[in-house]
């Protein structure tokens, strides 16, 4: 899973590795190799300057730990997930993470999201319902979509995100939405990706103006908004999309969630906070709705980390999972959305049966 990610201006670091095989510390003591002790240095320091969290902790004695922690191991892969594990613990930020040679390095303490799912939701996802547009007529004037997760290539990055975003707006046009009265927004297998696809896709729903923004230190540092039928962020472009941008102006739209609604879901599930019209049917999120920005640490190891919280159009601040306005636990049916009480439910919302 990638983070939705924000284009802040920050130097790229990359790593020297020392000629030494090894580093000795503590009085002589063998105890990282050079890549090692490396990557810790540049992540601590990372950490320091730029983490939201960053002055909840007592640096000094935190490094001490980390890299203690780190000496434990001599296998690269293992000495960074229990160090940098515990780093993450420590400042309780569930987001971060790793990429050391396409393995994920996290929180050691991170809940395990799918403790939560009942035995639909995994069935469901396992058969690939994370990764599929699905859209439905449910009656004569209400629709269904589920928007999946969404990536885009780092490398070709408007490209792709133009791509995704295109697929999520061709399905949701092919809906008629001049001639619906509502619509059911699926976000429940959603575990995130990149944002701008999502909210792209999504933006004939959504209208021009503000949907949401990223607070640094408690100020906004940017806001999104829909101009168009495309995102941007701050004066940056992030979609270029075509087909229907509007919808009919006083469609209700209900949109579900659940634990596995991670990251990037969550921002888009903001973006239509506080939109008239709007409701939240479901369990809430999985609470990864801080904004993470991409380090290059090295070319196999890069660093995600949480820098911003997000925020609605209202600007009600989010710090953890998003509550749905109606829970409902349980009861999903992904093969047979009739049966499914989630989807119920906001059709009984949106037809006022």
């Amino acid at each position: 899973m990638r983070p939705y990610t924000i284009p802040f201006r920050i130097p790229v670091f990359h790593i020297r590795i020392s000629l030494f095989l090894f580093v000795f510390i503590h009085q002589g003591k063998f105890v990282l190799k050079a890549q090692q002790h490396a990557i810790l240095d540049k992540v601590l320091d990372i950490t320091q300057q730029y983490s939201m969290y960053r002055k909840d902790v007592h640096w000094d004695s935190l490094r001490r730990e980390v890299y203690s922690i780190a000496q434990q191991e001599q296998d690269t892969l293992k000495s960074l997930k229990q160090s940098v594990g515990y780093l993450l613990a420590v400042l309780h930020d569930n987001h971060s993470f790793i990429l050391y040679k396409k393995n994920y390095i996290g929180n050691i303490n991170r809940p395990n999201v799918s403790d939560n799912l009942n035995e639909n939701t995994k069935v469901a996802l396992k058969n690939g319902g994370g990764s599929i547009i699905r859209t439905v007529r449910l009656a004569a004037n209400v629709a269904y979509i589920s928007v999946p997760q969404m990536s885009s290539a780092p490398d070709n990055r408007l490209d792709e995100t133009n791509h995704v975003g295109q697929r999520l707006r061709d399905s949701l046009c092919s809906l008629d939405l001049m001639h619906l009265a509502g619509i059911i927004v699926d976000m429940r297998l959603n575990t995130g990706g990149d944002m701008y696809p999502m909210i792209g896709g999504l933006a004939p729903l959504l209208g021009d103006g503000r949907a949401g923004s990223f607070l640094k230190d408690g100020k906004v540092a940017h806001n999104w908004r829909v101009k168009h039928g495309d995102v941007y962020l701050g004066k940056t472009k992030f979609t270029h999309l075509n087909g229907c941008y509007k919808a009919k102006q006083k469609i209700k739209i209900a949109l579900l969630t659940g634990p596995l609604t991670s990251s990037a879901g969550e921002a888009t599930v903001i973006s239509f906070k506080g939109k008239e019209n709007v409701r939240v049917f479901g369990e809430p999120t999985a609470g990864l709705v801080t904004g993470n920005e991409k380090f290059t640490i090295a070319p196999d190891v890069f660093y995600f980390i949480s820098m911003v919280t997000a925020a609605d159009r209202t600007g009600k601040v989010y710090k953890s999972a998003i509550l749905p306005d109606d829970q409902i636990i349980g009861g999903d049916n992904f093969d047979d959305l009739q049966k499914d009480q989630k989807v119920l439910a906001a059709l009984q919302w949106l037809t006022g049966k």
